[in-house]
């Protein structure tokens, strides 16, 4: 065991530092004067006591009891067991599922997807009927404003190999028909383009040679005024004899200004 500790003492006194006062920081030695009940007791010596250690069984569970715990307050004894209290959670049962669970995507999403889609095809009929509306309220206007009208003639632009059918077709209605060639127009590059046949077709038959023949005339017009050939632009001999000629004339008109003014002074 080791030896107790020393205690402090003042080298001023000679005495233990228990029972100086420090007011400001420093130990003031006591009055000699003072009774000695003032004085600090020594502390009474430790004494040794042997304490037993229960031993505890390595194998199985050991639970000690402490023989001087007394409970103070113990509940009352209750001849029924408590009631349980409502709980949110629910019984789930702890066997291994069969299969796998399969994650499904939310009925949210697909609920807004369907409605989004609904709204869409909504819209897209409302724009359709209501362009179909007003196409066919234009065309019931057109129809009230001809009612009173006679149409005269129809022309139609036909391959040459379908005229014969037309023709046929119109003359089993009772109906007129005129043939108007159209002019040989040229490309730029010199090859002749398409060359349609325009039929005229009618209930009247003066109506329908007026209209061809004045087709015809302003086809012809149209072919002269085309087919006159363009200005060629000048070429470099003849632009140069005339700048040669304009120089010569120019020359002479100053030499003969400068001979009249020499003459005179």
């Amino acid at each position: 065991m080791s030896p107790p500790r020393k205690k402090p003492i003042c080298h001023t006194c000679n005495t233990p530092m228990a029972g100086h006062k420090r007011p400001f920081g420093q130990p003031m030695c006591p009055d000699p004067d003072e009774p000695a009940d003032h004085q600090p007791k020594a502390a009474s010596p430790l004494i040794e006591t042997n304490v037993v250690i229960p031993i505890i069984p390595r194998n199985g569970f050991y639970h000690y009891v402490n023989p001087n715990y007394v409970e103070r307050n113990p509940p009352p004894p209750s001849s029924h067991p408590p009631e349980r209290a409502e709980s949110p959670m629910t019984c789930v049962s702890t066997e291994p599922a069969d299969e796998m669970p399969v994650k499904r995507e939310p009925i949210t999403y697909i609920e807004q997807y369907h409605r989004q889609q609904t709204v869409r095809i909504h819209r897209s009929q409302s724009v359709a009927s209501s362009v179909t509306s007003t196409s066919s309220s234009y065309i019931r206007r057109l129809q009230q404003a001809l009612t009173t009208s006679v149409p005269l003639a129809s022309m139609f632009k036909t391959p040459r190999q379908d005229i014969t059918p037309l023709t046929r077709a119109a003359r089993a209605e009772g109906m007129y028909t005129a043939l108007i060639q159209q002019p040989r127009h040229r490309n730029g590059d010199g090859t002749s383009g398409g060359n349609p046949w325009t039929v005229v077709v009618g209930q009247d038959a003066g109506t329908v040679a007026e209209l061809a023949d004045m087709y015809e005339r302003d086809a012809v017009g149209t072919l002269g005024r085309n087919s006159l050939p363009p200005s060629t632009p000048p070429s470099l001999q003849s632009w140069i004899a005339r700048y040669t000629v304009k120089c010569m004339i120019g020359g002479l008109s100053l030499f003969v200004c400068l001979w009249a003014v020499f003459m005179v002074v």
